[in-house]
């Protein structure tokens, strides 16, 4: 199976195979699998990956804009993006946290490859991927813009974006195409700032293990949507509301939930 190095992003959207921005959706529902909703991409955070994972290509990508992004600085400007001095500002200040952390700063420094595409098959199903950052030591690097890197906090976003899920593709997509993955880390960054960054571990068999059991499950819905020719929505049936534990009024009844505390973080 193939490894792709030096891919425009471009291509690996059009290339065959399941990614695993539309495998999660089946954990919404495989009704929005079926039909995804529309993707929203802020320019910003693709600059961002781009000046800390790519800089040499950063300036034919993306330019300052000189005023206001019109129509005519747009078309001027022609493939290269616009961004806003705000833009660049915020985009320096990451870089130079990243850089500047005595975790992320030497990780990010050791030779590898970046944006690297994979494709792979299993069970006959194609799949592909495209990771941040493989170092030449078997560490994967996803970088992940966050509110907060404090670690109570990073854990919640984690679990509740599918972050263990979406690693655990990766890492699966690594081994079908013959790389050792030594470790798993994902490089936490605040967009504001100070600038906070916080480097975590996923650990093969505890954060990882996790997430290959979300992403095997999230296959084989798949596959009975797919031999039912069955995609129903997240609420098909009648169900009970269970108000979360923080809900105004709950304190003073004593009634008991199952909502998690962590839902008004």
């Amino acid at each position: 199976m193939p490894l792709h190095r030096n891919l425009p992003f471009a291509t690996y959207q059009c290339l065959p195979g399941l990614n695993w921005s539309r495998l999660k959706l089946l954990a919404r529902s495989p009704l929005h699998f079926r039909s995804p909703p529309p993707v929203d991409s802020d320019p910003l955070f693709s600059a961002l990956h781009t000046a800390l994972l790519e800089p040499q290509i950063f300036a034919e990508q993306y330019q300052l804009a000189e005023g206001r992004r019109t129509a005519a600085a747009k078309a001027a400007a022609g493939d290269r993006v616009l961004l806003t001095a705000r833009d660049f500002a915020t985009i320096q200040g990451v870089v130079d946290a990243l850089h500047g952390h005595t975790v992320a700063g030497p990780l990010l420094a050791e030779p590898g490859w970046s944006e690297l595409t994979m494709t792979w098959e299993d069970h006959g199903r194609a799949l592909k991927g495209r990771i941040d950052r493989l170092t030449s030591s078997g560490t994967l690097i996803d970088l992940k813009a966050v509110p907060s890197v404090e670690p109570r906090k990073i854990a919640v976003e984690v679990a509740r974006r599918l972050y263990h899920g979406q690693l655990a593709h990766y890492v699966e997509g690594l081994r079908a195409c013959g790389q050792h993955v030594e470790r798993v880390v994902v490089i936490a960054y605040e967009a504001a700032p100070p600038y906070d960054v916080g480097v975590y571990a996923l650990e093969l068999d505890a954060a990882l293990y996790v997430g290959e059991v979300l992403r095997a499950g999230l296959l084989d819905v798949l596959a009975q949507c797919e031999a039912e020719d069955r995609w129903p929505g997240a609420a098909p049936e009648l169900r009970p509301l269970v108000l979360p534990r923080w809900a105004p009024g709950i304190e003073q009844t004593g009634v008991d939930t199952l909502a998690d505390e962590d839902d008004h973080l």
